[in-house]
């Protein structure tokens, strides 16, 4: 009878010890992988990763309402080559990834290449502070455009004055989150099948990208002709 105790004292123990490692389930590094589907809500996650891509969704989002099956999505990377001349205008340090769209029944006979060939663009910095300093930069450009060329190095000069040509066209450019966007626009109607007026498309666009919280952001905008941007806040 004297040896019942510790025995019985040592079975719940090893019970006890197995059953905490039945739900153990981390895999160890020889394991092949768990595959898991996870549907996450974008609206409600407290996730960055989640809420940043979730930008470009809303992009994506506002192409395809105005654009439907005439969409075309291009992605270049931060060492391709073949970028659009007008990304070159934008601050290269800390690209992640950059997004284009343009219409793919337009040019007809030619590869989509200068700015008013395609819709919109959406550069994604690594980190927030990079696109807002490539925004900021942008900004001051074209605060610039009366530059005297003895004023700056001859790369500066060049770029300031392809911004003050692009400006003839129209755009709007601005930055949320890691991402610098820049819709275009040109000298006829809007490429949409929902708006005539580019006011009512730049409307749309505001309101498919930015929220409430974004009420103090600033936006540079062009109309055509103009040549000049001017800055306005998100109404």
């Amino acid at each position: 009878m004297i040896m019942v105790k510790p025995v019985f004292h040592v079975l719940i123990l090893l019970t006890l010890i197995m059953s905490c490692t039945e739900y153990d389930k981390t895999p160890s590094k020889g394991s092949p992988a768990i595959d898991l589907t996870v549907k996450v809500d974008t609206i409600i996650t407290s996730d960055i990763s989640i809420r940043k891509n979730n930008l470009k969704l809303k992009a994506d989002s506002f192409i395809h309402s105005n654009l439907d099956t005439s969409a075309f999505h291009w992605t270049f990377g931060p060492n391709d080559t073949d970028l659009p001349k007008y990304l070159k205008l934008f601050k290269q340090d800390n690209i992640k990834t950059t997004y284009a769209y343009s219409n793919k029944n337009y040019p007809k006979k030619s590869k989509a290449s200068s700015y008013q060939h395609f819709i919109l663009f959406m550069i994604e910095y690594h980190d927030e502070e990079s696109s807002m300093a490539a925004f900021d930069r942008f900004v001051k450009d074209t605060e610039n455009f009366q530059l005297d060329k003895e004023q700056v190095n001859e790369v500066d000069y060049q770029r300031i004055q392809r911004i003050h040509g692009v400006s003839k066209y129209g755009g709007l450019v601005g930055q949320k989150e890691n991402y610098v966007f820049s819709l275009v626009e040109t000298c006829g109607s809007p490429g949409s099948y929902k708006f005539r007026t580019w006011p009512a498309y730049e409307k749309n666009f505001i309101e498919s990208i930015f929220d409430n919280s974004d009420s103090s952001s600033t936006v540079l905008n062009a109309d055509c002709g103009k040549m000049k941007y001017v800055k306005q806040g998100i109404k």
